[in-house]
């Protein structure tokens, strides 16, 4: 009897989770409204950051939302300069999404 009842609550929650369970796909351009870097971009060491606020734009090039995002500099020359990442974006009335990893230290003027 106890494996039945543990196999139902398995089943019960799996059901419930696969019924919650939707996807969006999103496209959508980022243009920065503000961007500051704590340390010498010339010369980043580890511990520095890179705080950026974006606004969100669709491809009619209407706003649907904003987003924020704190990098910071875990490897510095002589090695690869890479950032570790957390990023947030907000779309009013429909949530958030929270992403992160890591990435490169971009170079100046870099489209992505």
């Amino acid at each position: 009897m106890a494996r039945l009842l543990t196999l139902s609550v398995c089943v019960l929650a799996l059901v419930a989770t696969l019924a919650e369970a939707k996807s969006d796909r999103i496209h959508v351009t980022a243009k920065i409204v503000e961007t500051t870097f704590t340390g010498d971009l010339a010369h980043p060491q580890i511990g520095d950051q890179l705080i950026n606020t974006v606004e969100l734009f669709d491809k009619h090039e209407k706003e649907v939302g904003t987003g924020a995002g704190a990098c910071t500099v875990v490897s510095a020359p002589p090695r690869e300069t890479l950032l570790l990442c957390l990023i947030t974006a907000v779309f009013p009335k429909k949530g958030q999404i929270i992403f992160g990893g890591a990435a490169p230290f971009p170079t100046p003027g870099a489209v992505v």
